[in-house]
């Protein structure tokens, strides 16, 4: 295909907007990750164990989200492009209305656990779980300022501003450098507010916080499918933490951490291509352009041809990395490199933003409930044999991962039509 019509066919795709959007979002991920591992050669295994367990019971506290804000994320674009702008501006009130709501429903809960710790007499543990009653609270904040910004389609300035974030994240190291575990929590707490607070100064979408009993019953009438959705996303993403730290222990979790953030840093770009294209994708629907499955794909191909050479570079960098810089999670670095080409096997779930933005449940929930169900088999049958438990979750991970890319496939190249599209 020559290259005029490549462009012509993704004429709504903006090479400069999302490449200065990514490089701001890279940059971010990217500088936190080396944060994290300056931080793990600061803090001692078990400690971040601890704090590791906190962020495991942080990523539960989605369930008081109910998707709100990813079916405002679709919602408020797909109703501003048909022209009905008041209708979009109540989903927006009414999504900041709710925010408030969560807010106040997980610190509660993060409030109860500390006081069950509080009474067990373990204090780094309500230490921990009391300042994730600030850390959710303020986390949810944050989500809902980007989501405004997301939501005027503003990524230039979300770009600029995760670069900003980038520079904080590095600064901010002087916390547990110098307080080890205690600043840890310090520097989790302030990068968090600065985020909010940058992000209310950017402003967006000015948005007031009334309810709408109507507009909410829209959102969520989809969001617990985006909730239920994320929740089943989240859950898998932590299998491999939840085995840890129930038949390894607390230390196994602690080694489990420099994977993680492989895993996380592998999926940096799969993240920002995914969170760039959604809301273009919905607004694509909304203009009546129902030809989205086959070019997403083109361009999630693109982008796994670009990660390859990446890989086999950071494939060979890291035992030399491990060894001289942390020597102390040596007995991480095989699977670090295994779940490195697992994340190549993840790019493919960018494909799956054309069945959030059509609202293709069916597709959407199969594919999220078999990916677990192949996940809790596996780890079921490395529980049962003798093989190492630490090395085997990296095995798991990859074999999980190439199963997921496969069932993507699959799906896609299955006869679809997207007739059942809501806009």
């Amino acid at each position: 295909m020559p290259i005029e019509k490549l462009l012509k066919k993704f004429h709504w795709f903006d090479i400069k907007q999302f490449l200065s959007f990514s490089g701001g979002d890279l940059m971010f991920q990217m500088t936190g990750i080396v944060s994290e591992l300056i931080v793990l050669k600061l803090v001692d295994i078990n400690d971040i164990g601890i704090w590791q367990f906190c962020l495991l019971l942080q990523s539960y506290m989605v369930i008081f989200r109910m998707g709100i804000i990813n079916s405002f994320n679709r919602e408020y674009i797909v109703e501003k492009e048909l022209g009905n702008v008041e209708t979009a501006q109540k989903y927006l009130e009414t999504t900041g209305f709710h925010t408030l709501i969560s807010m106040f429903l997980q610190a509660m809960t993060f409030t109860g656990i500390c006081i069950y710790y509080g009474l067990t007499d373990k204090k780094l543990l309500t230490l921990a779980t009391l300042s994730m009653v600030f850390f959710t609270c303020l986390d949810a904040m944050t989500n809902f300022e980007e989501a405004k910004l997301r939501g005027g389609l503003k990524f230039n300035v979300l770009g600029k501003s995760k670069i900003i974030f980038g520079i904080t994240s590095f600064v901010t190291l002087l916390f547990p450098y110098y307080f080890t575990f205690y600043g840890l929590i310090a520097r989790a707490l302030l990068m968090q507010l600065f985020m909010y607070s940058y992000y209310r100064i950017l402003g967006g979408p000015v948005a007031k916080m009334s309810f709408s009993y109507s507009h909410w019953f829209q959102l969520f009438k989809d969001g617990w499918k985006f909730w239920l959705l994320g929740y089943l996303r989240s859950f898998n993403k932590t299998i491999p933490r939840l085995f840890l730290v129930s038949f390894a222990g607390i230390s196994a979790l602690g080694l489990y951490t420099p994977v993680n953030w492989i895993l996380t840093g592998f999926t940096l770009f799969t993240g920002s291509l995914n969170t760039y294209l959604y809301p273009y994708i919905s607004q694509q629907f909304a203009k009546g352009n129902k030809d989205m499955n086959a070019q997403i794909l083109s361009i999630n191909g693109i982008a796994l041809l670009l990660a390859v050479p990446i890989s086999v570079i950071v494939y060979f960098i890291i035992p030399n990395l491990i060894d001289n810089y942390l020597p102390k999670y040596h007995a991480s670095i095989s699977v670090m490199q295994m779940v490195i080409f697992a994340s190549l096997f993840d790019m493919f779930t960018v494909s799956t933003s054309v069945w959030y933005a059509s609202k293709d449940w069916t597709r959407l929930f199969t594919y999220n409930i078999i990916i677990i169900l192949i996940s809790v088999l596996m780890f079921s049958l490395l529980h049962f044999s003798q093989y190492d438990l630490l090395n085997g979750t990296g095995w798991v991970i990859l074999g999980n991962s190439f199963f997921s890319a496969l069932l993507v496939v699959t799906m896609i190249l299955t006869k679809h039509k997207i007739s059942n599209v809501c806009v």
